[in-house]
């Protein structure tokens, strides 16, 4: 059952071109387990060119829980991320005493035979031992040792994979061939968006060497430098709702508001390369209403709940409808409570 509240949002001030007016709806959605629901509540948009961020606020329903991110745990030798031989399979090693790490899908890891993209969340547990993790390719073109980075270990990324697209490739589709040809479009899209070349001489399939290119990040940082403090200036957000050319593409929403805040940087960038990416000076739109907003979100979490344990402590819950899925990424060792959601549209290419 859901409620909603219309509510005044006086505290994000932000210098970022807003809607007329600043409110949200507050709902109490189901959840992936039947644990009793938290109130949420939606404020936006805060807008720059094409892209628009709504920003979703909540309780803390994991009591305060660290956690350790996918590229923390690397810089800080945490966490070994191994090369397997397998495309499709990598293994992950917390070698630290008392961390919980949390790896994300759609995170790239570099290096290896092959950059990779995460297939699914995970999260490792302290002094795991090798702990399998499903991957794709993201860089059809090499198999071996590239520069002098290790071709046995792989090493951190700022990057994410950007377009809904893409996304849906590697997390609904789960086929590598689409995936490549999803890169591909990708690297594509930008390039004629930006006027110049942004694939990477001699290893130009390479995603995670576009997303580094100059121009890219310069373009980029257009976009974070007016929109990422809108986190910082609110205590109680746990997840973000990215619309780009009017059309909700995606959302992210945590069980953690510490987590969201540690991983905003990276998934504010990935939605500045897709906004790049889509990027149309004739195009008209409208950004939508906090309504749709709140209905992109609620519609599929009353969707039939698919489980699936990935590992010891962590089930991945699916829910589809025709124009919408939602992975759910629920930790057992926290009361089943969910760590991550994320919600795709599928008809944003429609």
């Amino acid at each position: 059952m859901l409620r909603f509240t219309l509510l005044v949002c006086p505290f994000l001030a932000v210098a970022v071109s807003c809607a007329d007016r600043s409110q949200s709806i507050r709902t109490t959605p189901d959840n992936a387990t039947g644990t009793p629901a938290t109130e949420k509540y939606i404020s936006g948009p805060f807008r720059h060119k094409n892209l628009a961020i709504y920003l979703v606020h909540g309780e803390d329903e994991l009591d305060g829980r660290h956690f350790v991110t996918l590229k923390e745990a690397l810089e800080q030798k945490r966490l070994v991320v191994h090369e397997t031989g397998n495309v499709q399979e990598l293994a992950v090693e917390n070698v630290s005493t008392d961390d919980v790490i949390y790896i994300q899908a759609g995170e790239i890891v570099r290096g290896g035979k092959q950059d990779r993209v995460i297939r699914s969340d995970m999260l490792v547990s302290p002094n795991s031992g090798k702990v399998p993790i499903a991957a794709f390719c993201v860089e059809s073109g090499r198999w071996s040792q590239r520069g002098g980075e290790s071709v046995a270990r792989f090493s951190a990324s700022v990057n994410s994979v950007s377009s809904n697209q893409l996304k849906l490739a590697v997390r609904h589709k789960g086929d590598q061939s689409e995936v490549w040809r999803e890169v591909q479009i990708n690297q594509n899209q930008i390039a004629a968006n930006l006027g110049t070349r942004v694939q990477s001489d001699g290893l130009g399939t390479s995603l995670e060497l576009t997303l580094d290119n100059e121009k890219i990040k310069k373009s980029a940082a257009e976009y974070t430098g007016r929109l990422e403090h809108i986190v910082q200036q609110v205590n109680d957000a746990v997840g973000y709702v990215a619309v780009i050319n009017g059309k909700i593409s995606s959302a992210d929403v945590y069980g953690s508001r510490q987590l969201f805040r540690k991983l905003w940087p990276k998934m504010l960038k990935a939605s500045a390369v897709e906004a790049i990416a889509e990027a149309d000076p004739k195009a008209n739109f409208t950004t939508p209403d906090i309504a749709e907003v709140e209905s992109f979100l609620a519609d599929v979490q009353r969707a039939e709940a698919k489980k699936r344990d990935l590992s010891a402590r962590v089930t991945a819950v699916t829910r589809e409808t025709e124009d919408h899925v939602l992975y759910e990424t629920v930790d057992r060792q926290a009361g089943s409570t969910r760590v991550h959601g994320n919600y795709l549209n599928k008809k944003f290419k429609e």
